[in-house]
């Protein structure tokens, strides 16, 4: 089968035959696959956690392969463990990223994955942390989550409380 990917914004194909091939049918296949990231921390504190959830969705006609899913933390965040439905993940202390290994995935299957994470005792405040995960597959270009942003409030964010004592 041909694989293509809907977001592209043409097509062309050409088939040639000659000498020892024959005339034959041949299908297209739609591959559509996607990666979201989500969090539910939208503003956190220098040592609290931060838990984000990745979703790899093959929303396509047939099974992709070699499935990857890399997230590349900001360096304010200190990794902590992950989890997911399938495969495995490693982390990379020297670039603190994780990598989940998916392996094939299913024409409409979807797998979730976290990762959860504590944010840097040295983080800078105010500071926005961002980033993306990235999903990668041996029949097409790679795919890119939207971005996800949780904010470290400046010291002024904290609540001071004074109670007036009558002298």
């Amino acid at each position: 089968p041909l694989y293509i990917q809907p977001d592209m914004p043409e097509h062309e194909v050409t088939v040639t035959v000659g000498g020892d091939c024959v005339a034959g049918t041949f299908g297209l296949v739609l591959l559509d696959p996607a990666v979201t990231k989500t969090t539910t921390d939208g503003e956190v504190l220098p040592g609290e956690l931060v838990v984000f959830t990745i979703t790899a969705i093959n929303d396509s006609e047939a099974t992709i392969t070699a499935v990857t899913v890399t997230d590349a933390l900001d360096g304010n965040l200190e990794f902590l463990t992950a989890t997911t439905g399938q495969g495995s993940y490693g982390f990379d202390g020297a670039t603190n990223t994780v990598t989940f290994t998916l392996g094939s995935l299913p024409a409409g299957a979807t797998v979730e994955m976290t990762i959860t994470t504590r944010v840097r005792d040295t983080a800078p405040r105010p500071a926005t942390i961002s980033n993306a995960a990235v999903m990668g597959y041996s029949e097409g270009a790679d795919e890119t989550s939207e971005g996800v942003v949780v904010q470290v409030p400046d010291e002024s964010g904290v609540v001071v409380t004074v109670t007036p004592t009558l002298d």
